[in-house]
């Protein structure tokens, strides 16, 4: 099993508009890093949601490199006004890491009921970000 190291960090320390970001580290692991949103439970889902979508973009042969060009190229075309302020990278057809995403929103929404989190509160809160 490889290293994982997460880490809460302010918003605006993330390196494009994202409320959770990963990529390798120098032990060979990997390093998660959520915006603080005050609340435990919405950095876990969050969390839950990077951890499960870079294990399965891994297994694809997808790299962390595809998927932050990917969303810095999105986040261009938001500015563009290409895309809304609801409208996530992950969840274009054209991300190539669009099931993966997906799949780990499937978690990351049954895990919030477990916790009894409102998805749309939560979701609010992501998107105000």
């Amino acid at each position: 099993m490889f290293p994982i190291h997460a880490e809460i960090i302010p918003h605006k320390q993330q390196a494009y508009p994202t409320v959770g970001n990963y990529m390798d580290d120098k032990n060979g692991g990997k390093k998660f890093q959520i915006s603080d949103m005050q609340n435990e439970d919405y950095a876990f889902l969050v969390l839950i949601h990077e951890m499960v979508e870079a294990r399965l973009c891994e297994k694809a042969g997808i790299t962390d490199e595809e998927i932050t060009a990917f969303d810095k190229m999105f986040e261009a075309e938001r500015d563009a006004g290409l895309h809304d302020d609801t409208e996530e990278p992950g969840c274009d057809p054209d991300a190539p890491y669009c099931q993966q995403h997906m799949q780990a929103m499937k978690i990351e929404r049954m895990v919030a009921r477990f916790l009894g989190v409102k998805w749309s509160v939560y979701d609010r809160k992501v998107m105000s970000l």
